[in-house]
């Protein structure tokens, strides 16, 4: 890269720098995990959408608009609108006026200390993978473009955000992900404005040859084979909507990489505004990328040849942008892995300080002195083992490159494995008196174990029988009936117990 390129990104770095550092302050355990539930909701917004803007929707997006030549992608969009409805009106208030500081602190309330190591264990294990592998795909999409290794790549993205995640907790990774957010945008957009210069005719043929190609329709109304072939289609329209529905579901209620930002509002009512508010903000970010790939279609089209692939973004930016716009994509990607991973950061090392390692030490967290300084060390701990595992990925891609990404594979979909189970011990736990103890485990072990096999179906069968949209839903159903088969209990929490429609007993200390 030449020094314009440069320019970009080390203005970029410095900016995220000082604005993690500017807001980290020496407070308490409540400080320093939730912000001292005093963050406003449209920072929350920012940040939770730049989150869900990970390296692999970066690249992957306009990948996917490439090669299906259509923005069926959008149809999951419905379905997590709706799933933010339910969890913005319902859900998270409810987090609220229990005053947990993880979502896997409310499992303990309700299910028993057994259920939430169980749940915070099975988050900390699949955050841990997914996450890593998150920082290896920005880590070689930014060692293909800038020409560094992918070592170093890796080191600077994890370096960077673990000095103000450790440092400054939530609150700087939320206001350092609202910026980063903006670049995000700024480098997709920059790339949009490149394919657009160099298409033959300019917009006007691009969007011709779209129009043409039917290339941005919106819905896959085709099914072939009933409900067999339902059950195997991620594409078609109600598939779509079900796996937005039940993967938001999941991935805003069970994940605490998602749910700490919307514990750190003043109310719960702030924090499901935020919720419901960044699903709609996501439409025409996911447009925006989805244009990329279009883009990149037609103009391939255009010139008489190109293809796609996994480095169709990356080497489009590498080979074809000029400088500085080229270091301002870099930055992008840059800003993709790091409000990924320092949020990962956080959320790891919060459930690791109030649910695993107090849990384990059999003292409570609320009554030890220090816990802010334990959950800094530990974040510190939990950033060197991300970006080890991003370069452990690296390696693994090197030596096996032949056989493919199977571990990487693995690891992307590790949290989608156990989604399910987690959904069901979570719902049992919100709509039943069911769910202490070992029915809790029993369920979570059950639904996980299916969502294993459902993942190797193909290896397995050599056939996939089960698309992913619908293996959380079958995972979760099966989760909850292995619960209902355990009695019941008088677990805090069941229906029908008292709630303040205020705010939570620890908002008013």
């Amino acid at each position: 890269m030449s020094a314009l390129d440069i320019l970009p990104i080390t203005v970029y770095a410095l900016i995220v720098l000082g604005i993690g550092l500017a807001t980290t302050r020496r407070g308490g355990e409540e400080d320093y995990l939730l912000g001292g539930r005093r963050i406003p909701a449209p920072a929350v917004l920012l940040s939770l959408v730049a989150t869900e803007l990970s390296a692999a929707t970066y690249i992957g997006v306009p990948e996917s608009a490439y090669g299906a030549l259509a923005w069926t992608y959008l149809q999951f969009g419905v379905g997590s609108i709706l799933a933010r409805l339910v969890l913005g009106i319902w859900v998270i208030p409810l987090y609220h006026r229990r005053g947990v500081r993880t979502v896997y602190e409310f499992i303990g309330q309700r299910c028993g200390p057994s259920a939430r190591l169980a749940t915070a264990w099975t988050f900390l294990v699949g955050r841990l993978f997914a996450s890593s592998v998150r920082l290896f795909i920005a880590g070689t999409a930014f060692a293909l473009v800038s020409g560094l290794s992918l070592e170093v790549a890796v080191l600077g993205c994890g370096g960077i955000a673990a000095i103000y995640a450790v440092s400054g907790g939530i609150r700087a990774v939320i206001w350092t992900d609202a910026f980063q957010g903006l670049v995000l945008l700024c480098g997709a957009g920059a790339i949009l404005a490149a394919i657009t210069a160099q298409a033959p005719g300019g917009a006007a043929a691009l969007l011709e040859w779209t129009r043409d190609q039917d290339a941005a329709r919106l819905l896959q109304l085709e099914l072939d084979g009933g409900l067999r072939g339902l059950l195997a289609s991620s594409s078609f329209v109600v598939s779509a909507v079900a796996g937005g529905f039940f993967l938001t579901l999941a991935t805003h209620s069970t994940d605490h990489d998602m749910v700490q930002r919307l514990l750190t509002t003043r109310t719960g009512r702030a924090g499901g505004a935020a919720l419901v508010s960044s699903g709609f903000v996501n439409i025409p970010v996911v447009v925006l990328f989805l244009s990329v790939g279009t883009g990149l279609a037609a103009l391939h089209a255009l010139e008489g040849g190109g293809a796609g692939g996994q480095d169709l973004v990356a080497s489009f930016v590498r080979d074809r942008m000029e400088d500085p716009w080229r270091g301002l994509v870099v930055a992008g990607l840059f800003a993709a892995a790091m409000s990924s991973l320092d949020s990962a950061i956080c959320a790891i090392g919060a459930t690791w300080t109030v649910d695993i390692a107090v849990a384990s030490s059999s003292r409570d967290a609320s009554s030890e002195a220090g816990t802010s300084s334990r959950a800094r060390r530990g974040n510190v701990v939990i950033a060197a083992l991300l970006v080890g595992g991003a370069i452990g990925f690296s390696v693994h891609q090197s030596e096996h490159a032949e056989q493919g990404l199977s571990l990487v594979e693995v690891a992307l979909s590790s949290m989608g494995i156990v989604y399910g189970a987690l959904l069901g011990l979570f719902a049992m736990a919100l709509l039943s008196r069911r769910g202490r103890g070992a029915g809790a485990v029993a369920g979570l072990c059950v639904g996980g174990a299916l969502g294993v096999l459902l993942f190797l179906q193909q290896t397995i069968w050599d056939q996939v029988w089960v698309a992913w949209v619908w293996r959380i839903p079958i995972c979760a159903l099966v989760t909850m009936v292995v619960i209902a088969l355990f009695p019941g209990g008088t677990a805090s929490g069941a229906p029908g117990w008292p709630e303040s429609d205020g705010e939570s007993d620890a908002h008013r200390r």
